[in-house]
């Protein structure tokens, strides 16, 4: 039986989605907050990624680029993490990430 569903591969980080529960687990290089575990603290285990205190739950695909994590909810809205220094994580600041955070303008989720 599988239990991952989804993969992505960033600069030095992944990303994998558990088919059961729709977590998402980061491994890999987290020095700008890519893992999305809070810290910055490089992780050669795989690590759930936290919103807040509480697990990231109810992910259907994640994508990872070199300096930002994002992944899409069951109910539509995406969230995003990591650096900003671009705004890549569309919250309406340039303020790196070290956990998920809504991408505003999709989805309910309005300027």
């Amino acid at each position: 039986m599988t239990t991952t569903t989804i993969i992505a591969g960033g600069g030095s980080h992944s990303l994998a989605v558990k088919k059961k529960d729709g977590t998402v687990w980061a491994w890999g290089l987290n020095d700008n907050g890519q893992l999305g575990d809070g810290s910055v603290l490089i992780r050669p285990i795989p690590r759930r990624v936290r919103k807040g205190t509480r697990i990231l739950k109810s992910v259907v695909s994640v994508a990872a680029g070199a300096q930002h994590s994002l992944a899409v909810l069951d109910n539509g809205r995406v969230m995003a993490w990591d650096m900003n220094d671009e705004g890549q994580l569309g919250d309406r600041s340039t303020t790196g990430r070290r956990r998920p955070v809504f991408v505003y303008g999709l989805n309910g989720v309005e300027f």
